[in-house]
């Protein structure tokens, strides 16, 4: 979580995706709640109405859970990129609208080393962390590849 506070961008956090850490991660909802409390994330509630037909209408198709369905709504009628991995949900976004940025996490990373937030080193001990702790994997061994990759 203290990544988002690295980064330049006001970073917005949908309602749904709160409830949906509130339930089920409780060791994760104290990060949050931190994150939010020093002002890394901004929480939205989704209440405009255009935003909420959105929702439903992506929610009514069962592919996606709600935090990836409001969060979609809300990138959509706010013209905002939206970071996400998941692969049914990216694929969602993108039958909406190409015009929708999706940024996934090592995206995210290699904006942080783009903006000298984070080194090529802690970025890749994260990358080692996501695929040792957390089942989470991306297609490179470091950070540093990608950089020389393109240029």
């Amino acid at each position: 979580m203290d990544l988002f506070g690295l980064h330049p961008a006001e970073i917005v956090i949908t309602d749904h995706v709160v409830a949906e850490i509130t339930d089920s991660y409780p060791v994760q909802l104290l990060r949050l709640s931190s994150a939010i409390e020093n002002g890394f994330l901004r929480t939205e509630t989704i209440e405009r109405l255009e935003i909420v037909e959105l929702f439903v209408r992506l929610r009514s198709s069962g592919r996606l859970g709600a935090g990836e369905c409001s969060s979609i709504a809300f990138s959509h009628f706010n013209s905002a990129c939206i970071l996400m991995d998941d692969r049914r949900a990216v694929k969602a976004t993108k039958e909406l609208s190409d015009k929708i940025p999706v940024v996934g996490s090592g995206d995210f990373l290699l904006e942080l080393i783009a903006c000298g937030k984070l080194s090529v080193g802690d970025a890749d001990q994260i990358l080692h962390a996501w695929a040792t702790q957390h089942r989470f994997r991306l297609p490179f061994q470091s950070f540093a590849d990608v950089l020389i990759d393109s240029k």
